[in-house]
């Protein structure tokens, strides 16, 4: 076995630990907006809406690879953000 499939390997364990706490992480603030009062989908909003103000220059910045890119970029992530945004929803509504 080579080392660079070492460390591929370790890459991937750590970016599915990482991912695992981010995701557990994530649901603390929006357990907290619906205990305050905040229903389901404002909740969800907002807290979608503050990372995407953030990374709203960074996008300006690079628009022109963005569009570049094309539609079919532009779907994926479309579809990634109403689909995280939806399973949010859910996630507060079934509980």
């Amino acid at each position: 076995m080579q080392l660079s499939q070492i460390g591929s390997k370790n890459l991937a364990r750590l970016a599915c630990v990482l991912a695992g706490g981010v995701w557990g992480i994530v649901w603390i603030p929006l357990r907290a907006l619906d205990i305050a009062g905040i229903p389901g989908a404002w909740a969800t909003s907002l807290l979608h809406l503050i990372p995407a103000l953030i990374l709203l220059p960074l996008v300006l910045l690079r628009f022109t690879k963005i569009r570049a890119a094309g539609i079919p970029l532009q779907a994926i992530g479309s579809s990634l953000g109403i689909s995280m945004m939806l399973y949010s929803t859910a996630f507060l509504y079934t509980d």
